[in-house]
């Protein structure tokens, strides 16, 4: 048998039902389930490691862990909603957002992405045009992201 992580504190029943609150709540102020998602899996995070209604643990915890600091700024806004809809006292953290660095394919990318595209046969010129054109930058630049 191989040896078990390190167990969790997960989050207590009434901890759920205030982060659903907060949900519901943000929600009829009209934000987008795409926003609420990601708020909602990050509270629960939080819950399960350190008492939400304890502001100085929430940003010691966020603190001590070893994400980027686009990272702890996107929980550190999931939190903020969670202690303004609950009224607490909280001095919130800055994260200084950092940018990313996209990588430019080189021409061995450029050539095997035109290999395996499936227009090269219903349009032969595209894959000179798009060798040739800043647009294949552009679309190999999402892929390699």
């Amino acid at each position: 048998m191989g040896s078990s992580p390190t167990p969790r504190t997960t989050a207590e029943p009434h901890a759920q039902g205030k982060i659903l609150n907060v949900l519901l709540n943000l929600k009829s102020l009209g934000r987008k389930e795409t926003s609420l998602l990601p708020f909602g899996r990050r509270l629960r995070y939080l819950a399960r490691y350190v008492d939400l209604d304890s502001p100085s643990k929430v940003n010691e915890f966020i603190a001590r862990q070893s994400w980027s600091s686009n990272y702890k700024g996107n929980m550190v806004l999931a939190y903020m909603h969670y202690v303004r809809f609950y009224g607490l006292t909280w001095s919130m953290p800055l994260y200084q957002r950092e940018d990313r660095e996209f990588k430019v394919p080189t021409s061995e990318d450029v050539n095997k992405i035109i290999s395996y595209s499936k227009l090269k046969g219903a349009f032969p010129s595209l894959p000179s045009f798009l060798k040739n054109s800043s647009l294949l930058v552009l679309i190999s630049t999402e892929i390699c992201i």
